[in-house]
């Protein structure tokens, strides 16, 4: 009995000591990156069938992993909520780096168009960007707006979107007469037509900052490198992002 004991003690150690890898590792990605994560993920060198994407607002995201949500690499539409879960330690800070930047396009249905010397008298109707409350996508468009002194008088007709990909198929289907999206979502649809770039000075710089959540998992390291190294960099070029602003 004794010697039973000691090899189920054993064999209970050796269980212990190799602690099972997740099946899944994700990639936790603002929205608006769907299109530029989706190739990467399934481009890069490294290409792991392990690396998974779960895309929704950076709001969203950063609340999940708060809540303890899985996650190993965050990637978000702007610095607030980085700075959200940095604050709270649960982001690795010095993994942190800014991989991509972005405009904003004012943009009509691709049925719709609109030239941008009728600007602004025609801008009636219901429109839609992100929600302002919580959406990085609509805080950039309600900053510009206020600086061009837009948001007052419309502000009353927006449909506000979940997500930045919201507000693109919002304007797609010809649900609103217009919207305020990025310009790289603007960018990559055949459903839209953009009217005019909003002035880059009149909100604050577009960053997607990017940092890894928890325990470093090497896949999750390897990703981010390539995103932040030169053939990541391009892809976010041709997907009609910008280089990132100088701070993260």
């Amino acid at each position: 009995m004794r010697f039973i004991t000691i090899g189920l003690v054993i064999l209970g150690c050796i269980g212990c000591a190799e602690s099972p890898q997740p099946q899944h590792i994700t990639v936790a990605a603002a929205a608006s990156l769907t299109p530029v994560v989706t190739e990467a993920l399934a481009t890069w060198p490294g290409a792991s069938k392990r690396l998974v994407a779960n895309f929704a607002a950076s709001s969203n995201l950063a609340r999940q992993i708060e809540n303890g949500a899985p996650a190993a690499l965050f990637l978000s539409a702007n610095t607030a909520w980085m700075d959200h879960l940095a604050k709270r330690g649960l982001i690795i800070s010095t993994s942190r780096t800014a991989v991509a930047g972005n405009r904003l396009a004012l943009v009509r249905p691709q049925t719709q168009p609109l030239t941008q010397e009728q600007l602004p008298n025609t801008l009636t109707g219901r429109w839609t960007t992100g929600n302002p409350e919580h959406v990085p996508l609509g805080r950039y468009t309600k900053a510009a707006l206020q600086d061009m002194h837009w948001w007052q008088p419309l502000a009353a007709n927006l449909v506000a979107a979940n997500n930045a990909r919201a507000a693109l198929r919002l304007v797609e289907h010809a649900e609103v007469d217009w919207g305020i999206v990025y310009a790289s979502d603007a960018a990559s649809s055949q459903g839209v037509r953009i009217v005019t770039l909003l002035p880059s000075t009149s909100h604050p710089p577009i960053s997607y900052p990017a940092a890894l959540v928890g325990t470093p998992q090497p896949e999750a390291e390897a990703f981010l490198a390539w995103l932040a190294g030169p053939e990541g960099q391009a892809l976010f070029l041709r997907h009609g992002f910008t280089p990132p602003p100088e701070q993260p």
